[in-house]
């Protein structure tokens, strides 16, 4: 989210196949037989990383398991940048996400990171990724929107970067081992995944060493950019956040909410029509209106399914982040407004995470992608030293957290449906009602480190290790436990 859009990929990379055409991205018929950050297959590729100094001639490319927002197994793949002339002995490792903001397989960072002038992962942020090399450290570049482009899914995002990580440290390989310590940093978009792998680290990946994260203009609570945004030079971003979450939450039914013209825009944006991210500034000074049968952001918001949505991705509502956390947001932000980065940080500071914010009045959205870079690489230098985290905790000179709406009752139940076994694995099927009795939707189920969204029946199945120890199921809604289930030990 943070500039125009720039060429999608051209005659000039003619001998690089698509993404989408390139069976390096075939996903396994076993996937679900795979643990997440199991390697499916590995190759090596030059990059245009190297023109910014500081980056070997060579990077390895990984396509590995990992888990969608709901819980299913998927796979992506992630690019590992060594620097040119590496310190001796073991390397730390930085999870660095581009904001790629894009809509298709073919602009991930995966094939873009190989030719020079597409996508704003090489030309924008291309310099950032020289300086990280030059510390001395591995850089690792997930395709984090995953294979379908999912932009702003966040639970997928956070996942697919810890699972790059448990990929690339377990194969031993750059002076890594699986206790190399770990980091994350981005920027808009990049923030999300960034910020998501802190969060869900405790309990999706509590095996990677994260040691510290930093970000800058986070997109934490995108429910509170939809009434503020018509007339924004960045309306196009709304259009692709919202093709992005269909394709995670097809219960938000985005071709049922648009006009006849959004429908048209929805459908160029989708193939990224508009070049690699370039959906972000296709719209400007454009209104809710001029897409959506409803007259304004505020109406768009006040949807149920829209609200459901995108609380999957709400930082305010998330189990608090695991790992020390910096934040950089522009005040005058026009895209990521900062009252939304101040609840979250407030809303997060008071579940006990770590978090050194810091207001910034001198910028707006794009320029926060530049100004925090120098700031964030001291701040994880600092973490990978082992040094105290600071920390801004309670938040001062910030804007208070608006009620949100009701959506659902917060009374439910929460019952175990049965178990199947196959192999070493369980698979265990909950049901979630309301006190009424009826189905719960859209609510979230956790158990043994893994979770994922009841459907419409209410309905949801998780698969665990057989041999887990876990015993107790939650069920969740924005963020809160409100029913438990036990679930009996293991069969014989």
């Amino acid at each position: 989210m943070i500039a125009a859009g720039l060429a999608a990929p051209t005659a000039a990379s003619a001998q690089l196949p698509k993404a989408s055409e390139d069976p390096f991205y075939a996903v396994p018929a076993n996937i679900a037989s795979l643990s997440p950050g199991a390697v499916i297959r590995s190759r090596t590729v030059q990059t245009n990383v190297s023109l910014f100094g500081g980056a070997a001639a060579d990077s390895e490319q990984i396509f590995f398991r990992t888990t969608d927002s709901s819980g299913r197994p998927t796979a992506t793949a992630a690019t590992l940048l060594e620097p040119a002339k590496p310190p001796t002995g073991p390397r730390p490792l930085v999870l660095y996400s581009p904001a790629y903001d894009s809509l298709s397989l073919d602009c991930s960072p995966s094939r873009t990171l190989q030719e020079f002038g597409v996508g704003l992962a090489t030309v924008i942020e291309g310099p950032v990724y020289g300086m990280l090399l030059r510390q001395g450290w591995n850089v690792l570049v997930v395709d984090y929107e995953g294979l379908e482009a999912q932009w702003t899914a966040a639970p997928l995002a956070g996942q697919s970067v810890l699972d790059g990580a448990r990929a690339i440290t377990r194969a031993r390989k750059a002076g890594m081992s699986p206790d190399t310590p770990v980091t994350a940093m981005g920027t808009s978009g990049g923030a999300i995944p960034t910020m998501w792998s802190s969060i869900l680290r405790a309990e999706y990946a509590p095996d990677v060493n994260l040691v510290g994260v930093a970000a800058s203009d986070l997109p934490a609570r995108l429910i509170e950019v939809l009434p503020r945004i018509d007339g924004s030079p960045f309306f196009g971003a709304l259009i692709g956040v919202f093709i992005g979450t269909d394709r995670a939450f097809p219960e938000l039914g985005l071709q049922a909410l648009l006009n006849d013209h959004g429908k048209d825009v929805v459908a160029t944006a989708a193939a990224d029509g508009y070049g690699c991210g370039g959906v972000v500034t296709s719209q400007p000074l454009g209104k809710t209106s001029d897409y959506f049968k409803l007259p304004d952001g505020k109406a768009l918001a006040a949807l149920l399914q829209v609200q459901k949505a995108f609380a999957h991705g709400d930082v305010t509502l998330a189990p608090p982040m695991s790992a020390p956390a910096f934040l950089f947001h522009e005040v005058g932000d026009q895209l990521a407004f900062v009252e939304q980065a101040d609840h979250a940080v407030a809303a997060q500071c008071a579940k006990g995470a770590r978090i050194q914010y810091v207001r910034d009045r001198l910028g707006e959205h794009a320029i926060g992608g530049l100004r925090y870079v120098v700031p964030a690489i001291d701040y994880l230098d600092d973490r990978f030293a082992g040094r105290p985290a600071p920390s801004t905790c309670p938040p001062r000179n910030t804007t208070a957290l608006p009620t949100p709406p009701s959506t659902t009752t917060r009374k439910a139940t929460l019952k175990v449906l049965g178990r199947t076994y196959a192999g070493r694995r369980m698979t265990v099927r909950f049901r979630a009602r309301t006190a009424t009795g009826r189905a719960l939707s859209g609510a979230t189920i956790r158990f043994g480190g893994r979770q994922t969204r009841t459907n419409q029946k209410g309905v949801a199945a998780i698969t665990v290790a057989r041999s887990t120890k876990a015993r107790t199921a939650r069920l969740l809604l924005r963020g809160k436990t409100i029913a438990t289930a036990r679930v009996a030990g293991r069969s014989a």
